[in-house]
Formats: C-alpha cells, structure tokens, sequence
C-alpha cells in the first residue's frame, strides 16, 4: 500500500497515470481520486489485444465521469493518427517511439540502430 508520505510527493504536481484497465491502474486511479490528487489518464493501445479495445474504452468511461483528461499514447505516427485520437475525443497525443532515433534523445545507441533499422517483418520474441 502506499505510504501517506509518498502520495504527498503527488499533490499539486503534474501527474500521468499510465492507465491499462486492469486491477493495479484501477485501484490507483480511484486512490489518487480518493487523496483529490490532480492527474491524467495515459492509455496505450497498440491494437494488438482484443481485449484492449475494452479497457481504452473502460478509461474513457472513467475520464468522461470524473472529468480527467485522457492522453493517447501508442503506434502515434503522424498527424493521420493525432487528429484520429483528438477526433476521438483524447486531450492530447504522447509520441516517444518516433523520436527514439534523433540525437536529443538519451537512449542508448545500439538501441537507436536497432529501431532505426526495423522491418515490418522483424520478429518480436
């Protein structure tokens, strides 16, 4: 359980609840509702679950009621796909894959060469 201390951390900062539906992202969403703690609702949707399509709509449920701004994150590419979310009524787009390969990003750079050399037909394990 989380310690008084630590929830104290969150009050009046920025805060993003990375939000996948499941029993963890719901009790925490309902603990940081229940402290009036300040957040929004990150949801990842690589569109590789059925079940996926449930929760993103489970979170969008939850924002809408408790008036939380939702932030799609995800296999965002282009403008295509931002204005496809904010059309969906998300409050904003997070893209971090996209930029992975630039020089301002700090990840490691076997990590960069990997990406950056990517197929469509590249195996996952």
């Amino acid at each position: 359980m989380l310690e008084q201390n630590s929830l104290k951390v969150l009050k009046n900062k920025k805060n993003l609840l990375a939000f996948s539906g499941g029993v963890d992202s719901t009790a925490l969403f309902f603990l940081l509702q229940d402290q009036k703690i300040v957040f929004d609702i990150a949801i990842v949707n690589y569109n590789l679950r059925e079940k996926a399509k449930e929760e993103v709509l489970y979170a969008k449920e939850l924002a809408k009621k408790y008036n939380i701004p939702v932030i799609a994150a995800g296999g965002i590419w282009d403008k295509n796909d931002i204005d496809k979310y904010l059309a969906m009524g998300c409050a904003g787009v997070q893209m971090g894959t996209r930029f992975i390969g630039t020089y301002e990003c700090d990840a490691d750079d076997n990590f960069k060469e990997i990406l950056l050399n990517a197929k469509e037909t590249t195996k996952r394990n």
